[in-house]
């Protein structure tokens, strides 16, 4: 897809108009700046970057044209799928130049629409940094470990030199141009290298405590804890997160510090670092390598997290000194957050299940400090009719899994109940949730999963299980926690009644419930939302909306088989996990939801799925909304499924009448009243 030719123009205040690069340069393969090409200053505003694309060839009238047959070619060795074209098209990217504003001679600092350039010091340095992962991206798709080529490339001349061939992460350069800093799925560190002199450093090795999530049960190396390390005041010293606290490391990997002394971990709460302040930088400025970097009398906004209780809250940092952090965890959670630059003045939001968020705002004339946020003005008192409504209760359970594993979970109660009332029971789950205890749930039409306020207020008792896994075998490990957790919360709370329990899940949930009502007839109906039917084949498959297969999310995501269908004992795992294969034990009514435009899960894992129930003659129903998405994206649609969510339970767990979807096969417009 080839561009116009274009000039580039330059404009100052001296002298006016004129033209910097005329349309008839080209470079690299006959390219040239094009409509496309979107031109940015450096910081100094001495340099300027621009994209290069393929100029259009003049048209060879000799050529007889014919009308061109409508075809996508899928080649086996390519980097794109024709879906991934269609998302990503390679050829509306361009490869990226830079022009010296006193010189005007551009320069290519791209040959290759996969090279992604990182810049320090504001695109001002001698250098920039250049991945490209083209070499790995076919083997990307069955390796979870990202590798990548590293080169520096000259912004004077666009000379490259090789840093590394292959290497294990994606590294990140520092603001001043100094070092770059990466962490390796191969050793679980995070490695440091000095530009100048070459020399390499592991940061976290020595340090007695990991950088990475060792609760990590997928089949691939764990992520680490802190993705986007910060850098303090010339390239000096950088600040990782481990899970609970905040380090400087200096970059020859010399007097390591732990900046919050061990608080975190003693305690079992995070720290974490926070962008509150806004330091008045923009997306360009961020894409030429300027951030915020603190010096060493700066003080450090923290979020807190208390892992035990599911408490957040504030905490400051004086100065890049040792020190255990002024600061709280409280019961609720807060959402946005701003603090002046100056440290007067503090405006967030806060809330909780019973409280949405509102906005508080507090002023100190030496700097607001956290405790101070207890004090905080409230400003704004919003849905106040949620006052109107039978509102409820969340509250921190536990038990212990079949297998004997500690588990966790939400269990939400209404308000006010009477004595001896008997509460049916709906089960939602997507991995783990313990942590958003106290988070704020609107009252509002659902994209695809059921609204625990909606429910909790028409006599329900709502429980989000916690669920760890089995690499091989996730459907048993949904079956040995979410269905313990069910049984364990029937004997802790009496007024739960056992007899009237139902599930609910969407997508990875989604497929969970369909394996679980093959494996267990303790619920009375089970909602499922675009679920894997058959794991055989949609391991095949792809993902629509990226283009992407998904034979990776198997081996090493979250579908968590850790095989491919080929290896020993792999087809065994697949079929042992796929629910169309146990369809002829199941004897719980389903509902189904799938999309004819799901990009995520291929739809037709939701038809295997029902067919498979229709020919054993157990009640199921697909819900087919036209042209909508993995979930739901019309007003209209959401409404529509909310309503037969709650139509679907109440008549399986409370006993009111079928609605009549249910029992024609043509639906009338509308819905019918639900019976109370």
């Amino acid at each position: 897809m080839a561009g116009r030719h274009c000039d580039l123009m330059l404009w100052d205040r001296a002298s006016g108009v004129r033209t910097l690069v005329d349309a008839s340069f080209r470079a690299g393969r006959n390219w040239c700046f094009t409509e496309r090409s979107a031109p940015f200053f450096s910081h100094s505003g001495k340099r300027i970057f621009a994209g290069m694309g393929p100029c259009n060839p003049p048209r060879d009238t000799s050529i007889v044209e014919f009308e061109q047959a409508q075809l996508e070619i899928w080649n086996w060795d390519a980097l794109y799928t024709p879906p991934m074209r269609q998302k990503d098209d390679p050829a509306k990217k361009t490869f990226q130049a830079v022009i010296d504003v006193a010189l005007g001679e551009p320069v290519l600092l791209s040959d290759s629409t996969e090279d992604v350039l990182l810049h320090c010091g504001g695109g001002d340095g001698e250098y920039a940094l250049l991945l490209n992962d083209s070499a790995y991206r076919l083997s990307s798709y069955w390796d979870s470990n990202p590798y990548c080529d590293v080169s520096l490339v000259s912004l004077m001349t666009g000379e490259r030199r090789e840093l590394y061939h292959r290497l294990d992460g994606t590294p990140q350069l520092s603001p001043g141009g100094k070092y770059m800093i990466w962490y390796s799925y191969g050793d679980l560190n995070w490695h440091c290298r000095d530009i100048a002199t070459g020399t390499q450093v592991n940061l976290t090795a020595e340090l007695g405590v990991p950088f990475y999530d060792e609760e990590n049960d997928r089949p691939s190396p764990p992520a680490p804890w802190d993705r986007r390390p910060q850098w303090t005041e010339g390239d000096a010293a950088v600040l990782l997160c481990d899970r609970y606290d905040l380090w400087q490391l200096r970059p020859d990997g010399t007097a390591p510090v732990c900046l919050t002394r061990g608080d975190g971990r003693a305690r079992s709460v995070r720290y974490r670092r926070t962008n509150f302040v806004d330091r008045g930088l923009n997306e360009t400025d961020r894409r030429l390598g300027l951030a915020y970097c603190p010096s060493v009398k700066d003080m450090l906004w923290l979020s807190t997290f208390g892992e035990a209780d599911k408490t957040n809250g504030l905490a400051l940092l004086r100065g890049l000194k040792p020190r255990i952090p002024e600061g709280f965890t409280a019961p609720c959670s807060f959402g946005t957050a701003a603090i002046s630059r100056n440290g007067v003045a503090a405006a967030f939001t806060r809330g909780d299940f019973r409280h949405p968020y509102d906005l508080y705002f507090c002023t100190a004339r030496k700097g607001v400090a956290p405790g101070q946020t207890a004090a905080a003005a409230q400003l704004t008192h919003i849905n106040a009719v949620q006052a109107d409504y039978r509102w409820g209760d969340v509250q921190l359970v536990h038990w212990k899994a079949y297998d004997g594993t500690p588990l966790s979970g939400l269990l939400f109660l209404p308000e006010d109940l009477a004595e001896g009332e008997k509460l049916p029971l709906m089960v939602y789950f997507y991995e783990r949730n313990a942590e958003t205890m106290y988070a704020y749930r609107q009252p509002a039409p659902s994209r695809s999963i059921i609204n625990i306020p909606l429910y909790v207020s028409n006599g329900y008792a709502v429980f989000v299980p916690d669920v760890v896994y089995q690499v091989g075998h996730p459907g048993e490990s949904a079956y040995n926690c979410i269905c313990s957790g069910a049984e364990a919360m029937c004997a802790q709370f009496p007024c739960i009644d056992r007899e009237r329990m139902a599930i609910q899940g969407q997508s990875w949930g989604g497929y969970q419930v369909a394996y679980l009502v093959t494996r267990t007839d303790m619920f009375r109906a089970g909602g499922t939302g675009a679920p894997v039917g058959n794991m055989t084949s949609a391991y095949g498959g792809i993902r629509w909306e990226s283009g992407l297969a998904r034979a990776m999310q198997y081996e090493h995501g979250q579908s968590r088989i850790g095989k491919s269908l080929w290896d020993e004992g792999g087809l065994d795992l697949y079929i042992e996990n796929s629910p169309v294969f146990h369809a002829d034990k199941v004897r719980t009514p389903v509902l189904i939801m799938h999309n004819d435009a799901d990009g995520a899960v291929p739809w037709y894992q939701g038809i295997e799925f029902f067919c498979a129930l229709r020919r054993f003659g157990n009640p199921a129903w697909l819900l087919q909304y036209k042209n909508e998405a993995h979930n739901l994206k019309e007003r209209k649609n959401c409404k529509d499924l909310s309503e037969r969510l709650l139509q679907f339970f109440d008549h399986y767990l409370k006993g009111a009448s079928m609605p009549l979807w249910m029992k024609e096969s043509v639906v009338p417009l509308g819905l019918e009243p639900r019976t109370p």
